[in-house]
């Protein structure tokens, strides 16, 4: 287990462990805790572990409720869904996507629903593309927006 993962905190005349919420390890190596401050822990426990993790130059992010719930981690939650799920994608359906996206410069998800088929099933097949071609950045549409049928979506080298 990394030593990032458990902290040995001294709080209001007590020994605590400290165990944060998430320990995150990027491709650069950089390493940073993610800890969850959503009302289980009060402004002076927050603020001895801040002192803590700062003492000890470990990088931290705290995330209140209200970033939690916001669009950007909701469009992230989401289509982490389609990673690394190309293997099940038919080249063609792909193509028709682009082909429909260039033809319109900018469209809903939805308007490319109905350019694309009439069945249930066909939309379906098109909409599971759609949803990796965006996390997958090859469709661009507005980060900042809660994702749904109703996103505008555009090549991404547009």
């Amino acid at each position: 287990m990394n030593s990032l993962s458990r902290l040995t905190i001294f709080f209001k005349n007590l020994v605590k462990e400290f165990i944060p919420d998430f320990y995150v390890k990027y491709k650069n190596e950089e390493e940073e805790l993610i800890i969850l401050n959503i009302g289980n822990k009060d402004a002076s426990e927050i603020s001895e572990i801040k002192k803590i993790l700062k003492e000890n130059n470990i990088n931290f992010s705290i995330l209140q409720h209200q970033d939690i719930d916001s669009n950007l981690l909701f469009n992230y939650k989401f289509l982490s869904n389609y990673y690394n799920k190309g293997r099940f994608i038919n080249d063609m359906d792909i193509h028709t996507v682009f082909t429909i996206v260039d033809k319109f410069k900018k469209l809903t998800i939805n308007q490319l629903l109905e350019e694309v088929g009439k069945t249930f099933e066909r939309k379906a097949e098109i909409l599971y593309v759609t949803w990796y071609l965006i996390n997958s950045n090859l469709l661009n549409f507005n980060k900042e927006e809660k994702i749904s049928l109703n996103t505008i979506i555009w090549d991404k080298h547009e």
